[in-house]
């Protein structure tokens, strides 16, 4: 097996996406050390999906082939970095988007299953000011398990937005912070997208963008709902383990770029 991987490199260090795998990400300082992550990354998200029964591990060796190389502070007229790979420009099968939504499934599962039973002292944990934790560069604030959540939530509407032909409605606060009916207008959308759609290049700029375009498709999207979901899962349980182990502490927060 062969799985292809597309790099970018941004201010700060390297991302790997796995396109074969919608979801399976890495990040790292520099090209060496994230692909020196890839497998592992790779082994991960198989051990997930086998987890939620919808694979069976396979153990034999696979290589890896990097196709694209994306250096982010070059693009021109890309809004906030939010461009598109080449392979996210090919059309998404109705199998696809069947097995997308389904891996969005469990991703959701495992969040639920993990924010579900905690009690409101924990949800609204604050970290102090300088634990150890990366931040996103538009908002630095720390959240707590809660505002997570909520991001969460929102970021289902944000990508389900950007795709498609449709105008996305206005929302007030408590809808967008809404996880399962954000989730659930996230997934009608997709399903309601025609096959021009699921193969259409989206230009956006959003309100707060004075510049540039951000670069949308639906094969894009998709891995995003995953890998993001995904992300702040562990991001949470890596809060919840600091209760027991003690909170890292650093001179100022890491930005996420």
């Amino acid at each position: 097996m062969t799985y292809h991987v597309g790099l970018t490199t941004g201010t700060g260090g390297v991302e790997a996406c796995v396109f074969d795998l919608p979801g399976c990400r890495t990040v790292a300082p520099d090209r060496q050390a994230v692909l020196a992550l890839v497998p592992v990354a790779i082994a991960e998200h198989l051990s997930w999906l086998c987890g939620h029964g919808e694979v069976v591990r396979d153990d034999s060796p696979f290589k890896l082939e990097v196709t694209e190389e994306v250096d982010v502070t070059t693009l021109l007229d890309v809004a906030d970095g939010e461009f598109v790979f080449q392979d996210d420009l090919r059309p998404v099968t109705e199998e696809e988007m069947g097995s997308a939504v389904r891996r969005m499934g469990f991703a959701r599962q495992d969040l639920l299953k993990l924010v579900g039973p905690l009690p409101e002292p924990v949800l609204d944990w604050h970290l102090p000011p300088t634990a150890a934790v990366r931040v996103d560069d538009w908002a630095p604030e720390v959240r707590s398990i809660r505002g997570i959540v909520e991001h969460i939530a929102n970021a289902d509407g944000y990508y389900a937005a950007n795709v498609g032909d449709t105008p996305w409605p206005r929302m007030g606060d408590a809808e967008r912070a809404d996880l399962l009916g954000q989730r659930q207008r996230a997934i009608d959308r997709l399903r309601a997208l025609t096959a021009e759609e699921r193969s259409q290049l989206f230009q956006r700029r959003q309100p707060w963008q004075k510049e540039g375009h951000e670069h949308w498709t639906v094969r894009k999207a998709l891995r995003r709902f995953v890998e993001h979901e995904r992300f702040h899962t562990r991001e949470i349980e890596q809060r919840l383990a600091w209760l027991l182990l003690g909170v890292p502490q650093t001179a100022a927060p890491e930005v996420r770029a």
